[in-house]
């Protein structure tokens, strides 16, 4: 059974407790989902914290079938308690970055290449941005490597992929051949 589908499940009975992430055979602990009533409130997963550790949690989930689940009841204290995430909610928010994920793992990044925002785009009043976009948008205002990128930001390879295909999307990324001058 898939995490979210595993969290799910414990929003019908209003669980509180934890939901241990386990990774291959060994069964290596990875990290761990807080639920507080049915609601997330903590997630930790491989070094990364709060929604974007439960965003990679799910996305290994998705493409590997060696993270196992193991729901355990806890009684949850206000101490433990770093975020406030409706998993319903938080449902669409994955669907829409394993799509983008399913896209990146398909085509993968162009090797040679460098990236930079197109500044005046930035600025426009309609333009909506994640907060990974947001975050990779300022560390981009002149043409960066991916690996200069990755050196530069505490976010995981995938999600700074993700967010360049992001800002790409919406046609506010520029991408240059050839080495970062």
């Amino acid at each position: 059974m898939s995490l979210l589908k595993t969290l799910q499940e414990q929003v019908h009975i209003g669980f509180s407790g934890r939901v241990n992430l386990l990774i291959g055979n060994e069964k290596r602990y990875a990290g761990h989902v807080l639920m507080d009533g049915g609601v997330v409130v903590d997630c930790r997963y491989e070094g990364a914290t709060g929604k974007p550790a439960l965003l990679m949690a799910v996305s290994y989930d998705t493409f590997n079938s060696s993270l196992s689940k193991v729901v355990e009841p806890e009684i949850i204290t206000n101490d433990m308690k770093m975020i406030t995430l409706s998993v319903d909610e938080f449902a669409a928010e994955a669907k829409e970055y394993l799509r983008k994920s399913i896209r990146l793992h398909k085509i993968g990044l162009p090797k040679g290449v460098a990236f930079s925002v197109k500044r005046e785009a930035i600025f426009e009043d309609d333009l909506e941005l994640l907060q990974d976009e947001y975050n990779l948008a300022t560390l981009l205002w002149d043409f960066k490597s991916f690996s200069d990128i990755i050196e530069d930001t505490d976010m995981e390879e995938e999600r700074v992929s993700i967010a360049l295909f992001g800002l790409r999307e919406k046609k506010v990324l520029r991408v240059k051949k050839g080495s970062v001058e």
